[in-house]
């Protein structure tokens, strides 16, 4: 955790230089960055290091509370899932949440990605009609997930694909081979695929809120190219993570080098004129700047004995106390309705037909997601989709939601 948050502070630092210098008539080129590996000897440079950490004794390192959320991580069983850290609403867009489903995100290489979408319909209620004597339903939408469908009733049992109706995926038709009117109303849990998304742009330890709206998704440093996740949105809030949170006090130092002294003494009052302007910006993203920003004495270096080549270094330190938020997921499986769950639905007539028809493996349609009791320890298991064909497991791991 310390070197997550030491890591996204420094990557804070530079990108607040960067932003200021990029326009600046004399140390637009200043090369700003975390290490020391350059692929040659700049002219001016501004290296940020972190020093020391320690946690706040004023800090509350404990649990926050358990939060809900629209949306959840899941990964594909037997492939790595690396490659997102994590998911979560994104609280400026969650007005703009998108549709229930499953939006599977696959790393075509290792700046790209796309998302196929397998979105939910709920409870759509069933229209019938009638030709030539054939009773049949047309869904609002086509290209259905083959199996997902479940079809209640009202007043008597779920209907059986095979026996009470049959199902054309592609033009999401449903044709009823028996009388089901006595049943009451008819609606439909499906899910349809829309189209791929186009190639996406993202960077490793970057997060992006555009690829789903109303959703940001981290990306870590192990990115696998071909690694495939699950982003699941559910309109439906529910409980999704406990969070702990606290507080540290990080020490940073800025090496400030040139290769002119009166440069190096100029690009350190700029640097440290820059930092202080935006104390109050910061510490309202929860990186807070202490007011004890002090400067070493300079010192000079020979780079080239040939040459009489010098070097001329600064540096500033400071400390800052910087939040942090830990969030540990509530595990959920995925449950079936399983052939046995259809046998209590059914007659045994109806049951005896279907075995003699070699139907049975139709009837495993859909898994759906149960959550776990708060305060029930909890062992998660795994869990079947038929996303993809593929068994998917929600994911475990905590993260760490740095500044």
């Amino acid at each position: 955790m310390y070197y997550q948050l030491t890591n996204a502070s420094k990557r804070k630092i530079v990108e607040l230089l960067k932003s200021f210098f990029v326009n600046h008539g004399r140390f637009n080129d200043v090369v700003i960055q975390t290490n020391y590996t350059v692929e040659e000897r700049p002219k001016y440079s501004i290296i940020v290091r972190s020093s020391s950490a320690s946690f706040s004794p004023q800090s509350l390192d404990n649990q926050i509370g358990t939060f809900t959320d629209s949306v959840s991580l899941a990964n594909f069983e037997g492939i790595q899932g690396n490659s997102i850290l994590w998911a979560i609403s994104d609280e400026n867009h969650k007005d703009n949440l998108a549709p229930s489903g499953y939006y599977v995100v696959i790393i075509d290489d290792l700046t790209h990605f796309h998302i196929e979408s397998y979105l939910i319909i709920n409870s759509e209620l069933l229209t019938k009609y009638e030709d030539n004597g054939i009773f049949y339903s047309n869904l609002l939408h086509t290209n259905v997930n083959v199996g997902s469908e479940i079809i209640y009733t009202t007043f008597g049992p779920r209907l059986v694909r095979g026996y009470h109706y049959t199902i054309d995926n592609t033009l999401g038709k449903i044709t009823f081979l028996r009388d089901a009117s006595s049943y009451g109303d008819l609606k439909i849990y499906y899910e349809y695929i829309i189209a791929p998304s186009n190639l996406i742009e993202f960077k490793e330890e970057e997060s992006n809120n555009t690829a789903i709206n109303g959703v940001t998704i981290a990306f870590s440093d192990d990115i696998k190219i071909g690694d495939q996740q699950v982003i699941i949105v559910d309109q439906d809030q529910k409980f999704a993570y406990n969070s702990y949170g606290g507080q540290w006090e990080l020490q940073f130092e800025l090496l400030i080098t040139a290769q002119d002294q009166d440069y190096a003494e100029r690009l350190t009052d700029l640097t440290a004129i820059e930092i202080m302007r935006h104390i109050d910006e910061l510490s309202d993203s929860g990186f807070s700047i202490q007011r004890d920003i002090s400067f070493s004495g300079e010192s000079a270096e020979e780079e080239d004995t040939n040459a009489g080549d010098y070097s001329y270094s600064n540096s500033i330190t400071f400390s800052a106390k910087v939040d942090w938020e830990l969030r540990i997921p509530i595990t959920k499986r995925l449950t079936a309705i399983e052939f046995e769950n259809v046998k209590n639905d059914v007659s045994d007539e109806i049951y005896a037909e279907m075995q003699t028809n070699n139907n049975i493996g139709d009837y495993e349609i859909s898994w759906r997601e149960q959550e776990n009791d708060l305060n029930e320890e909890y062992v998660p298991t795994k869990g079947i989709t038929n996303i993809k064909g593929l068994k998917m497991v929600y994911n475990i791991n905590p993260f760490l939601i740095s500044i």
